[in-house]
């Protein structure tokens, strides 16, 4: 049983390719004055994004290809949703990318929220 998502927000077609041809992991596959079609090869996979009515469809994508369809999605300024208006999960934070930022913001706020509550305090 197949699945479609579609990264929605009017999308002219003259727009997708010049975002395919900034794209090195995108090729172009067909085009058609009102509809394009862009391959997308990740490892022996390859998924295919069908840009119609302003519209790019994804059919049955997995979990590389949701990244990728949310990746192309924030690059054209639109958003991912599935064939019942479900908006995509969001991605997942690299630990790596916030952990040492944490830290060191983390103790410095508490000490400026602790000493701002005994000033008050007094």
């Amino acid at each position: 049983m197949s699945y479609v998502v579609e990264i929605v927000r009017p999308i002219a077609p003259p727009e997708f390719v010049a975002l395919i041809d900034e794209d090195a992991s995108l090729t172009l596959l067909e085009r058609g004055d009102d509809w394009v079609e862009a391959g997308w090869r990740d490892g022996d996979e390859k998924t295919v994004f069908s840009l119609a009515q302003g519209r790019i469809a994804i059919t049955t994508p997995d979990d590389r290809a949701w990244n990728k369809a949310q990746e192309i999605a924030r690059r054209l300024g639109a958003r991912v949703i599935g064939e019942a208006d479900e908006l995509a999960p969001p991605q997942p934070i690299d630990p790596d990318l916030v952990a040492d930022r944490s830290f060191n913001l983390g103790w410095p706020l508490l000490a400026i929220v602790l000493g701002a509550l005994l000033i008050w305090k007094w």
